[in-house]
C-alpha cells in the first residue's frame, strides 16, 4: 500500500485531474468554460487557496496553484464535485 499524499502549508502545487475513461467532457464550448471558471474560483474563495493558473482540455485541466493553510483536499473535492454536477 503506497503512503497518503503528503501536503504542506504555504507550498506550491502543479496538479492535474483526468476525466472519467478519458472522455471528452470538458470540451471548450461556452457553457463548460463558464462552469469551470465558476466552480474554480468559488473553491478557491471558499478554501484560501491561491490560484496562479489554470488551463482545461477536453479531457482534464492543469493548475498552478499555492496552499498557505493546507486545504488543497477540500479545493480539489469543490471543484471536482461542482464541476462534475454542473456538466452532468
Amino acid at each position: 500500500m503506497t503512503l497518503p499524499r503528503q501536503f504542506l502549508s504555504n507550498t506550491t502545487y502543479f496538479i492535474t485531474r483526468r476525466t472519467t475513461q478519458r472522455e471528452f467532457w470538458l470540451k471548450p464550448t461556452k457553457k463548460n468554460t463558464q462552469i469551470f471558471l465558476y466552480c474554480i474560483a468559488v473553491a478557491a474563495q471558499k478554501t484560501g487557496v491561491r490560484l496562479h493558473a489554470a488551463c482545461v482540455m477536453s479531457d482534464h485541466w492543469h493548475a498552478v496553484i499555492s496552499d498557505p493553510e493546507t486545504k488543497i483536499a477540500q479545493f480539489y473535492a469543490w471543484v471536482h464535485k461542482y464541476v462534475a454536477k454542473a456538466i452532468n
